[in-house]
């Protein structure tokens, strides 16, 4: 076993979730970021598929995504509370990172793995973000 890392199990133990609303800036810039986004891409992969994808999206794309998810939600008759709830997310958003679980075709590694990785990238990133403060 290799020497154990006590403060990254201090971290571990200690960590908690917080909600996103809470998280204020600054927003890490693009140097910043590609550590936190590397870390979270460290996650078991069986068969070394990569059967996720990441996009980041940044301030002006939330405008976007804000306008667009607003739209829809009238489209579909959506409670307008609700929609003005759902589109303040993308308004008081600065920074987002998508994580797209992307499965591949393989005879030996099921669908269900490739999720799971998928969802360890998520928890990865929160861990790395958090690490980095």
């Amino acid at each position: 076993m290799p020497n154990p890392n006590a403060a990254a199990l201090d971290f571990l133990l200690t960590r908690r979730s917080v909600p996103a609303k809470v998280m204020t800036g600054p927003v890490p810039d693009a140097d910043q970021l590609a550590p936190l986004l590397t870390a979270a891409l460290r996650v078991p992969d069986h068969g070394k598929l990569e059967p996720w994808r990441l996009i980041v999206v940044t301030k002006p794309a939330m405008a976007r995504l804000a306008d667009l998810a607003e739209a829809r939600a009238m489209e579909l008759g959506g409670d307008p509370e609700k929609i003005a709830k759902g589109r303040g997310q993308f308004d008081q958003g600065n920074l987002a990172v998508v994580v797209v679980s992307s499965p591949k075709d393989h005879p030996k590694v099921p669908l269900s793995e490739q999720t799971a990785s998928a969802a360890c990238v998520c928890l990865q990133l929160v861990n790395a973000a958090l690490a980095a403060g």
